[in-house]
């Protein structure tokens, strides 16, 4: 999310269901799904937020031509894995140093 002003965000997704979910276009066919969503209508609504739906494709390379979103989309990538990492622990035993 990039504010653009106090109540203006501009909401970047690479997933169409993202855009689809929270502007109720699509469907919502999962409860863990339905509770983010909730939530995140909830926030909108709160704070009074006015957002606007930007989609960029997922991987598309910003040297193969004009894609502003393209950078912040690999980012969020590295931010996704390293928290989804965080949560489930290490997936093997730790090595012990080299000597």
């Amino acid at each position: 999310l990039a504010p653009s002003d106090d109540s203006s965000l501009t909401l970047v997704y690479d997933y169409l269901g993202i855009g689809a979910w929270l502007q109720g276009t699509w469907r919502i066919q999962d409860r863990t799904v339905e509770a983010i969503v909730f939530a995140m209508r909830t926030m909108i609504n709160i704070k009074g937020l006015t957002l606007t739906y930007h989609h960029q494709p997922a991987h598309r390379s910003s040297f193969a031509g004009r894609h502003d979103y393209a950078a912040f989309n690999a980012r969020a990538d590295v931010l996704a894995t390293a928290a989804t990492a965080s949560l489930s622990g290490p997936t093997e035993a730790p090595h012990a140093p080299c000597r």
